[in-house]
């Protein structure tokens, strides 16, 4: 069928093991696939004509979840689902991205106008009222679409000025639709412009903060070690997470300050506990896609450590499997020095690439993160069932250690338990933690987070 998985993967690269970038609900493509599919898109030679992604969020669905159960929840996606493959063409593409976020991806549009017409169809077909818990529900969808020309394709770029258009629409009070246009772009630029100017600021005045997400040795029921997140304490808006600003870091090029900066905190929380702490502790530090390929990052923490009178092994270097993927030979080179100098390396976010289970051999690392989006589907369906069996199963032959992300039910914890993966964050043992918390939690001579 039109939208469906298989017909929008055909001829992509992609490792589909067990229904692997496919969306469980849904049966589509997710946004993965859809990310690898406007580069295809992008790298095209034939396209004619324009290239339209629209993406709709539905508004206030939050509220049937709420209000009449997840189930319901479910039934209007799978619906939602249905409508959007129903109305598009023969090539085109129907991504679920988010909770209740869906792409259409569509070559060959002519201009605008016919644009605008093949938009409308879509929103007009969201609001007819859905049956849902026995229910009848009504809702409505903001929409952000961009029209690139064929000569000004670039999948990155296209998915930003998506979100862009979308972030517009929603500000509108909902059931609204944003082409991305030059008036958008200069009032987007501008703000761009305005974030770099205070995240240099906050650089220069210190306003990064770090907390720390336990991981759960479930066999012992002790904390095992923690993954440093990055907060921008601001001085006007309070506690700013990570997707506010990071963005704007790494196009602007200043993801390599804050990554130092990141890594000074990390090393100094570490060096305050280290007396006070009753057992050893590893910190997860988040690399960034351009730092992956630096050629002096391991020689860099090395000499911050060693000033601090730390012992690499109670670090561990976490590298996102598409930061990896996007230059595998200078990547490699990263991992196996900072493998020399003491550190441990983990592939982090693992599955959300394109990577084959098999290059698990060929990486320098001692730990696989699985994504929370298969966690999520465990334990009940069997897609999620079988992709992460495979990985435990691969991972623990190879001599690898495994930590499940996203944990947040006992069934969960259980399961990955009976599979072999004892090792878990999530928020079923705790959301991220600031600084002093953790050192109390630290501090407690018992298993802290036994179920």
């Amino acid at each position: 069928p039109v939208g469906s998985a298989d017909a929008a993967l055909a001829g992509h690269p992609v490792d589909l093991l067990a229904g692997r970038h496919v969306d469980h609900l849904t049966g589509l493509p997710d946004r993965a696939a859809c990310t690898a599919h406007l580069a295809a898109l992008a790298a095209a030679d034939a396209l004619g004509r324009g290239v339209l992604v629209c993406l709709l969020d539905l508004d206030n669905f939050q509220h049937v979840n709420r209000e009449i159960g997840p189930q319901a929840g479910d039934e209007v996606l799978r619906e939602t689902s249905a409508r959007l493959r129903g109305l598009v063409r023969q090539g085109d593409m129907v991504a679920r991205v988010g909770d209740d976020e869906f792409a259409v991806v569509m070559p060959d549009v002519a201009d605008r106008g016919r644009a605008s017409l093949l938009v409308a169809r879509l929103r007009s077909a969201l609001r007819r009222p859905f049956s849902a818990g026995g229910r009848e529900v009504a809702l409505t969808a903001s929409c952000g679409c961009v029209l690139a020309p064929p000569q000004d394709l670039d999948a990155e770029r296209l998915c930003e000025d998506a979100y862009l258009a979308l972030d517009a629409a929603r500000r509108e009070g909902g059931d609204s639709c944003r082409f991305f246009d030059a008036e958008l772009a200069a009032r987007c630029e501008g703000g761009s412009l305005a974030l770099h100017a205070a995240l240099e600021r906050a650089l220069a005045a210190e306003e990064l903060v770090l907390h720390y997400q336990p991981i759960v040795d479930l066999a012992s029921g002790e904390l095992a070690g923690a993954e440093a997140l990055v907060r921008w304490r601001h001085p006007e808006e309070g506690l700013l997470m990570p997707a506010n600003f990071l963005p704007v870091a790494e196009r602007s090029g200043l993801i390599e300050r804050l990554g130092r900066q990141v890594r000074l905190l990390a090393v100094a929380f570490a060096r305050r506990g280290r007396r006070r702490r009753r057992r050893p502790l590893r910190l997860g530090l988040n690399v960034a896609a351009r730092e992956v390929v630096r050629a002096d990052l391991a020689g860099e923490l090395s000499r911050l450590v060693d000033a601090a009178a730390l012992s690499p092994a109670s670090f561990e270097l976490e590298l996102t499997e598409t930061a990896v993927l996007a230059d595998p030979e200078r990547a490699r080179a990263t991992m196996t020095a900072l493998r020399a100098c003491g550190f441990s390396v983990a592939l982090d976010d693992f599955g959300t690439g394109f990577s084959s289970l098999t290059h698990l051999r060929e990486l320098p690392i001692d730990r696989v993160k699985i994504d929370r989006s298969f966690v999520a589907g465990l334990p009940h369906e069997g897609t999620a069932r079988a992709i992460v069996g495979a990985v435990v199963g691969l991972a623990h032959s190879l001599g690898l250690e495994v930590v499940a992300e996203g944990v947040e039910t006992r069934e969960q914890a259980a399961f990955l338990a009976a599979r072999g993966c004892p090792m878990m964050q999530g928020f079923l043992f705790s959301r991220p933690v600031n600084a002093q918390t953790l050192a109390r939690q630290l501090a407690k001579p018992e298993g802290i987070l036994r179920l």
